[in-house]
This record gives structure tokens, C-alpha cells and sequence, in this order.
């Protein structure tokens, strides 16, 4: 376990010391089963050229606001399950459509996200976690877009 890791469980648990590190069975996992759904680590998901299963959008727990990332750890923690989670920040889309008809531009910005990858760390509950996501390279710039049926992308 890293340090990030460790103050994340820290700071969810509100513990100042490393007595719940100390006395808890923490289990990782490269796949989790979420709500009907499988879902990956980026790491797991590097040995397929085709599988994006690591890319959720998500709610923290504190707010409704929407927020996307990429799994890096399933972990559990007593009975409680959660991702470690890179978050993506959704960026402007003017410079993007710039380079897009005025046509394409309209549905891109419907379905589409801009975004870019943070170094920003977060443990997210998986009742948190709302759908899976996909994001290309386009232009150099990453899209990203909300997948609501596929059950499994590998």
C-alpha cells in the first residue's frame, strides 16, 4: 500500500494513526463486479487493445455532482468496497470544436466530454459509481463519452 493509499483509508475512516491499517484485512482486486456490471483496473485493462471497463463517471459522497475517472484498485475495507480512482477534469471544448463543423459540433458537445487526466487520487464507494465510460484520442485532446447497456467490454 502507498502513502496515498494510506491516508485516503486514513481520512474515510477518520483515523489519525494506522490502528485501522493495523487491525483490518484490506483486499485488492484488478475486477469488481459493481451493480450487475464488470469493471477493471487501467492496469488490467492494458493487456486488451479493445477493453475501456476502467473508465466510470461517479457521485462523491458528500455532493451529487457529477465527476469521471479512471480505476486504478478495487479495495475493501471491512464490508465496505471502494475504487481508488484518478480523476478526469472535464476541460473547454471551444479549441476542440474549432475543428468541427458547426453540425458535429452541436452533438459532440450533447454527448461528448472534453477531458484531461489529473494526478488527484480518491477512494469512491461503489454505490457511487453511476455508468461506464469510454475516452478516445482525438486531435491529440481526450473525448470522453457515458455508456449506459454494455454489461462487460471485453
Amino acid at each position: 500500500m502507498n502513502q496515498t493509499e494510506r491516508n485516503l483509508i486514513l481520512e474515510l475512516y477518520s483515523k489519525t494513526s494506522d490502528e485501522i491499517l493495523n487491525t483490518e484485512i484490506i483486499l485488492y482486486s484488478n475486477r469488481a463486479l459493481i451493480q450487475g456490471r464488470e469493471y477493471h483496473t487501467f492496469n488490467y485493462d492494458e493487456k486488451f487493445d479493445s477493453t475501456n471497463s476502467h473508465t466510470i463517471e461517479y457521485n462523491e459522497r458528500e455532493n451529487r455532482k457529477k465527476y469521471f475517472g479512471r480505476i486504478l484498485k478495487f479495495i475493501q475495507v471491512r464490508e465496505n468496497q471502494f475504487c481508488l480512482v484518478k480523476r478526469y477534469l472535464q476541460i473547454n471544448k471551444d479549441s476542440f470544436f474549432k475543428k468541427l463543423s458547426i453540425e458535429c459540433a452541436k452533438y459532440i458537445d450533447k454527448f461528448f466530454q472534453i477531458v484531461e487526466l489529473t494526478d488527484d487520487s480518491f477512494l469512491v464507494d461503489f454505490l457511487n459509481i453511476k455508468r461506464r465510460c469510454i475516452v478516445m484520442n482525438c486531435e491529440g485532446q481526450m473525448v470522453m463519452s457515458m455508456i449506459d447497456d454494455l454489461e462487460e467490454m471485453d
